[in-house]
């Protein structure tokens, strides 16, 4: 039986790498001279995964007389007898066939002979299918136990078998050693009988028994005495030898050493606790806790040196040491208090002299430096700094409120003759927090006037618009020039350092305080999200007081909605309302509208049209919901409800005006813009959709006079900012349009266009490109903008596939998108689908509103030249006039792969500015994708002087010189763009091939090294890390080398890896493995010069040793 135990270790170790035996039998399992046992005769073993046309062949082999399909046994593969009913029946094994064979072994061990006999083979197979075992002899008694586990491993239904060999080879080992055997099903005598043969001292009497307990009690007692001595002895030795190496051997690093520090202080209290009279053991402990105590106070981590001081204080050692630590330590954090106190005054000193906007990214550098010291003071000085920011704020708005008490000639002739009393006082309670509903009907009225005298002052007509938002507007900017850009600037970085320290005692006051006296909606926003970040109740109702004094439609609302930065979610709205809570229902839903809470708003709007089915209002409400939903047909249905109960509801024409720009009908869209302008001029988005079809139409003075239209209403509204730089990239202005996305993400960052136009304007620095792209992606997965600006990323590197998905996507979203349906007819352009890449070009070239108007200008000539037309006839290929714009034509043709049409583009731009270092470099760029080397290097090299510092350049130059076969030149370029930009994994992959190439292999090493460690899966990298350290002769290494670029290679560059692998495992004399690998190597590459090598290597090493050749 243990033979058999160790055959079914054997097998279950087989059936644990996928092979299934199919034919055990007695005659398989032999046992060696020193009691081995060897599992025998593995012809018929097959992989689990492999299939039964295998098989087949397997039978045709097997057969006697070449006839396939038969072997000795006739049509079955194994032994009859021994084989399962599965086996015998052609079908699928697995483990546990085995497992039935192997119960047939033990069946035979415990009665002789096979379970299953007869006089024919065909007897014998049905017996088995029965599964009828013979009846059991009287002469033979076989134990219950293993009659079970042969009964169980025997089963017809492989179901009812032993799941593996190695639970069968469980049950046989339990029953060896006297244990329970799970296939049997005991009696109560029998568990008796088998208790008492396990323990039968037990059963030899109660005083034995007492007496061995009481033995037994002794034994343990002096066995744990011992092994606390032993536990107390070894904590002893940890602790001196953590201290030791405190002492000895610190670690240079802060961070490491108080590391050290505290696990000695671990082993020290831990001998405290196994030998607490131990006075050594205190004195250890003693002098552990003064050395965290002091680590902690170098590293500035005053409460845990405190802890540490306090528990040295407590074990009475030397008291007088510990005091002077506590008092040196307390000096320590009282100076660096004052220090830090002095960083946060001196950055806000900074703030108020102007000097962070001299310094690139200055005030997001102070905003960090203020983050790294959360304390109590820091929160004061920013609240004393904001306050100080308030006064002026509240000067500026008491100066402008007040010249408006008296009413002018101009406001008595449009009627508002009254005094307004009391302005003073409603500002102080507006203020303090507690303005009341007179007040601000007050100084709405105040604001009226305001803005009247404005315009006046302008002379800008009776026929503008005048409204209280438009007076808010003119204090904020009075109070923008009481500030001065000091002023902003401190205020800035006060409200956003206030936001990120989370910790809201005094915060939440400061923040609320500068948020009533705030008029201009870009700072009062990042007031806002600041409460928002800090949270709670108090904050949340500050923000919401905010935004009902900005307005819903305001860009304070955009931004604070789209920023991401949600407020406490309120109760769900009440399912009955009334007909006079209609409106209070619909201000409730327009503000979760504005929040970005679509569904809840819905249902709001929902519930008073049941109850007032006749609201405008709420039609329009539900069909902007829908609308940001994407549901446009159920938009319009609403749209068209609201219209039919109120034809001259202005924000439903300009709802319906959105609608149709989303869908390209731009000539319909203009006319409910330009209706509901004269209904409401301060419908702020019909402005912007009448800029938008001035755009499409070319008639940009137009569209930009409309942007400023807009902008007046609300100078930082996203939509306002995204369109006016939509304008400056159709003028070709691409700084102006880069400050003006900056802006609209300033107000709001979650913004999808305008986080995909920063990526476009971008221009070759693909990688913040598609950085800005996937964030885009990550606020709205379902934006099509965002998808198909991924795919023009993935089309120039070449990932066909995935290009293809996401412009797929994007066109199940919107099918008519210009852009993916422009970048769709590339691809089918790429695949040779010219007939279906023309359909979508001209499908693409129907709409009119393109994010990027260069794609259609660089796209127009390819697709003129398909068509048989010169460029002129081209549509949409009209030549740009500028530099600037046949600089954009040649950087979209880039992203396109269109490597002639983007020469020709900057062959254009540099005949208008010959010294344009951007056009000569990616002129270069295209010329070395083109094969034209020579030329590329002539304008990388004149790049590389115009454009200093700049590491993409040395790259691209470095690529030309390795094309042009100067490797040498080459290196020195990839070293260059190292030094000068940010480290990337590509170029040290590049320079180490470069060096590979000059035969400098340990420099090519370490910079292959380099790579590995910026990205470890770098393919370049982990080849030539390989080739040198084999040329190198460090076999060992360069083995392992072989082994981590097999496992990282393509299909086709495996065999590279099995040449290396073997070559360098033949030299360390690890022959027989060295030349299998090599013969891989020779069977995968028929031609090649290592070829020829690898087979002179496996004449070598297949030799027998002691034996050389002539």
């Amino acid at each position: 039986l243990a033979c058999l135990v160790k055959a079914s270790e054997a097998v279950a170790y087989a059936h644990s790498r996928g092979v299934v035996h199919r034919d055990l039998k007695p005659q398989n399992i032999m046992i060696g001279a020193f009691g081995e046992v060897l599992v025998m005769d593995w012809g018929l073993a097959r992989l689990l995964r492999e299939s039964a046309e295998q098989d087949a062949l397997l039978r045709g082999k097997l057969a006697p007389d070449g006839r396939a399909g038969l072997t000795q046994d006739g049509a079955l593969l194994g032994t009859l007898g021994y084989m399962p009913p599965e086996q015998a029946g052609g079908k699928d094994v697995d483990a546990r066939s085995d497992v039935f064979a192997l119960g047939a072994i033990l069946w035979e061990l415990l009665h002789g002979a096979p379970p299953f006999r007869g006089d024919t083979a065909l007897e014998i197979l049905q017996r088995t299918a029965a599964g009828e075992l013979p009846p059991e002899p009287d002469d033979l008694p076989v134990p219950g136990e293993l009659k079970a586990i042969a009964e169980r491993a025997l089963a017809p239904d492989p179901a009812d078998r032993y799941p593996s060999a190695a639970a069968f080879a469980d049950d046989l080992r339990a029953y060896l050693e006297g244990r329970r055997v799970s296939a049997y099903r005991y009696r109560a005598s029998e568990e008796a009988l088998r208790l008492l043969r396990r323990h039968p001292a037990l059963f030899a009497g109660t005083a034995v028994a007492f007496f061995l307990s009481l033995l037994t009690v002794y034994a343990v007692a002096r066995a744990e005495e011992a092994a606390r001595v032993e536990q107390a002895h070894a904590a002893a030795v940890e602790a001196a030898a953590r201290w030791r190496e405190l002492e000895e051997r610190p670690a240079p690093d802060l961070a490491d050493r108080l590391g050290q520090a505290l696990a000695a202080l671990q082993a020290a209290q831990r001998r405290r606790s196994l030998a607490p009279h131990d006075p050594e053991a205190a004195r250890g402990l003693h002098r552990a806790a003064l050395a965290l105590g002091a680590v902690a106070q170098e590293s500035a981590q005053w409460a845990l040196a405190r802890q540490a001081y306090a528990q040295a204080r407590g074990l009475g050692v030397d008291d007088a040491a510990v005091e002077e630590a506590l008092a040196a330590l307390e000096r320590a954090a009282t100076a660096e208090a004052r220090r830090r106190r002095q960083a946060v005054e001196n950055v806000l000193a900074d703030a108020k002299q102007g000097a962070l906007r001299r310094r690139p990214e200055g005030i997001l550098d102070a905003v960090f430096t203020l983050g790294r010291y959360p304390e109590r003071q820091t929160v004061e000085l920013l609240a004393g700094a904001l306050d100080e920011v308030c006064e002026r704020l509240r000067t500026a708005e008491r100066k402008a409120y007040l010249a408006v008490a008296e009413p002018s000639r101009d406001d008595r002739a449009v009627g508002d003759a009254e005094v307004l009393r009391g302005l003073a006082t409603a500002l102080a309670r507006r203020s303090a927090g507690k303005a009341r509903p007179a007040d601000a009907r007050l100084l709405e009225r105040a604001e009226l006037r305001i803005a009247r005298r404005e315009r006046i002052r302008n002379a800008e007509g009776a026929r503008m618009e005048t409204s209280p938002r438009s007076g808010r507007y003119h204090v904020g900017t009075l109070q923008d020039r009481a500030l001065g850009p000091g002023g902003v600037d401190l205020a800035r970085v006060a409200c956003e350092a206030l936001g990120r320290l989370g910790l809201r005692e005094g915060a939440v006051d400061a923040l609320a305080r500068y948020l009533r006296v705030e008029h201009d909606p870009t700072r009062a926003l990042r007031a806002a999200m600041a409460l928002r970040r800090l949270g709670g109740e108090r904050a949340e109702a500050c923000v919401q007081t905010a935004l009902r004094r900005f307005g819903l439609s305001s860009g304070f609302a955009a931004g604070l909605a789209r920023s991401g930065l949600q407020g406490p979610s309120d109760a769900k709205p009440e399912v009955v309302v009334v007909e006079a809570s209609v409106p209070k229902t619909l201000d409730r839903a327009d503000a979760l509208r504005a929040a970005g809470e679509l569904e809840r708003a819905e249902e709001l709007y929902a519930q008073a049209l049941s109850v007032d089915p006749r609201s405008a209002r709420a039609w329009t409400g539900r069909a902007r919901c829908r609308l940001a939903a994407r549901d446009l047909a159920a938009a319009e249905a609403d749209l068209t409800k609201a219209l039919a109960v109120d034809a001259r509801c202005a924000p439903a024409l300009t709802a319906r005006a959105l609608l149709r720009l989303r869908q390209r009908r731009l000539a319909a869209a203009n006319a409910d813009a330009r209706r509901a302008l004269e209904l409401d001029p301060e419908q702020l988005e019909a402005w912007l959709v009448r800029a938008a079809f001035a755009r499409a139409k070319e008639r940009l003075p137009e569209a930009s006079r409309w942007v400023a239209k807009a902008l007046a209403l609300a100078p930082d509204h996203p939509d306002a900012r995204l369109e006016r730089a939509l304008i400056y990239v159709a003028e070709g202005k691409l700084l102006p349009a880069k400050e003006e996305v900056d802006r609209a993400l300033a107000t709001a960052p979650r913004h999808v266009r305008a986080r995909v136009l920063r990526g476009h304007l971008q221009g070759m620095d693909l990688a913040a490109a598609e950085k800005e792209f996937r964030a885009a992606l990550e606020v709205d997965p379902q934006s099509p903008d965002a998808l198909a600006a991924l795919a023009s990323i993935d089309i120039y590197y070449g990932r066909t596939i995935q290009a293809g998905e996401r412009l797929q996507q994007a066109l199940a979203l919107d099918p008519q998108h210009p852009e993916a349906l422009a970048l769709r007819a590339t691809l089918l352009l790429g695949r040779g689908k010219t007939n279906e890449a023309l359909r979508a070009w001209r499908l693409a070239r129907r709409n009119e509103l393109w994010l990027l108007p260069e794609l259609p200008r660089s796209l127009a000539p390819v697709f003129a030249a398909i068509e048989g037309k010169s460029l002129p006839e081209a549509k949409g290929a009209a030549r740009p006039k500028t530099a600037q714009e046949w600089y954009l034509r040649g950087a979209a043709a880039i992203r396109l792969r269109r490597w002639a049409v983007a020469c020709e583009a900057f062959d254009r731009a540099l005949a208008l500015a010959p010294n344009w270092g951007d056009a000569l470099w990616l002129r270069g760029k295209a010329r070395v994708q083109a094969g034209a080397a020579a030329r590329a290097i002539a304008d990388l090299e004149r790049a590389t002087a115009l454009l200093e510092g700049q590491a993409p350049v040395w790259e691209d130059l470095g690529d030309a010189y390795a094309r042009a076969g100067r490797h040498l030149d080459a290196a020195r370029a990839y070293q260059k763009a190292a030094d000068l930009g940010r480290l990337k994994a590509s170029v040290f992959a590049k320079l180490a091939e470069a060096r590979a190439k000059l035969k400098d292999d340990r420099g090519a090493l370490a910079a292959a090294d380099e790579a590995l460690r910026l990205d470890k899966h770098s393919l370049g990298a982990l080849r030539v890390r390989m080739e040198a350290l084999f040329r190198l002769g460090r076999y060992r290494e360069a083995s392992q080398a072989a082994e981590a670029y097999r496992a990282a290679a393509p299909a086709d560059e495996k065999a590279i890896a099995l040449f290396f692998r073997g070559a360098s495992r033949g030299f360390l004399r690890q022959h027989a493995a060295a030349v299998e690998d090599l013969r891989a190597f020779c069977k995968k590459r028929r031609k090649g010069p290592r070829v020829g090598r690898a087979r002179r290597l496996i004449e070598r090493w297949s030799k027998p040793p002691g034996r050389k050749g002539r």
